[in-house]
């Protein structure tokens, strides 16, 4: 899991890391998430991008201190196939994890 969550975090081909650490949030800037507008459904979705499951992974690890053990919330964001209606998820049963928080541009912030 852990080679995962760093494939997820780091790009292969230069070694550049994905994203952006500024005091206690950690931005994916771009790609770790997509909207859209569900006909289907009648209201806005979201989908994380690939890899990033591993990142949510990590971060019920971090959380926890166990591989199998998920937050509350945190297990809902987990599938690779879930469709997300909202943007922002707030942990408040966490000691270390407060929030997620998606854009349009395909950001992904973590408090």
């Amino acid at each position: 899991m852990v080679m995962k969550c760093h494939r997820a975090a780091w790009k292969e081909t230069d070694h550049t890391q994905r994203f952006v650490q500024k005091k206690s949030v950690v931005t994916f800037l771009n790609g770790a998430c997509s909207f859209y507008y569900s006909y289907t459904h009648g209201c806005d979705q979201w989908t994380f991008r690939d890899g990033i499951q591993d990142v949510l992974k990590g971060l019920a690890h971090f959380e926890t201190g166990n591989f199998d053990e998920y937050p509350d919330d945190l297990d809902y964001l987990v599938p690779n196939d879930v469709e997300l209606r909202y943007d922002l998820w707030e942990f408040e049963n966490c000691e270390k994890l407060e929030r997620i928080k998606l854009f349009k541009n395909g950001r992904m912030d973590i408090r």
